[in-house]
């Protein structure tokens, strides 16, 4: 979990809004997380997703 006491002002009091991928050229967007902080706990290195590469279905 991240400590938010070494890095001040980058959560304020209020509520953070969602991370969300905004795809231009289809007109679309995802929900990726419901705020910043869940954001970057969640995320993966590549290597997590060699499975899906080998597959085929990556690409």
């Amino acid at each position: 979990m991240l400590d938010r006491t070494r890095l001040p002002g980058l959560w304020p009091e209020h509520a953070e809004p969602s991370v969300t991928w905004f795809d231009a050229d289809n007109n679309s967007e995802l929900a990726l997380a419901p705020d910043f902080q869940s954001f970057i706990e969640d995320l993966t290195s590549a290597s997590g997703f060699e499975n899906v590469r080998s597959d085929g279905s990556f690409g």
